[in-house]
């Protein structure tokens, strides 16, 4: 068995269920529910090309695997989630990524003087 004495345990896929609100393209607010999800399911999405039909399967495979009741229970069947809306899916999927920690800079504008790097300017030549 692993010592996890110094690994902080918030490193690993949590059991918990999170809340998060998506906000469609016809301005309806929909709170949903999400589990955490392991690692190789987000990886099965990276190694596919999006224009394959497998693409598909696996945006739908991490739907259903994140998507849930508030006590955690699943919400969708792979099948199901194949069936909703495009903006609906992609909205989703956001919300999935957040959750897992992952675009949460995704978006987000540097202030001006960090977008060179350094925040100090430099002479000019």
């Amino acid at each position: 068995m692993a010592n996890h004495e110094f690994v902080d345990a918030a490193l690993f896929t949590g059991d918990g269920v999170h809340r998060r609100e998506i906000t469609l393209a016809d301005g309806k607010k929909h709170a949903l529910y999400f589990r955490e999800i392991v690692s190789a399911d987000f990886r099965k999405l990276q190694t596919t090309s999006a224009k394959d039909e497998e693409y598909e399967q696996a945006v739908s495979r991490v739907i259903a695997a994140s998507l849930c009741t508030p006590d955690g229970q699943d919400a969708l069947t792979v099948e199901e989630a194949a069936k909703l809306k495009h903006g609906v899916r992609f909205a989703v999927t956001i919300a999935i990524a957040e959750v897992n920690g992952i675009g949460a800079t995704v978006g987000k504008v540097l202030p001006p003087e960090e977008k060179s790097g350094s925040g100090t300017s430099s002479p000019s030549p």
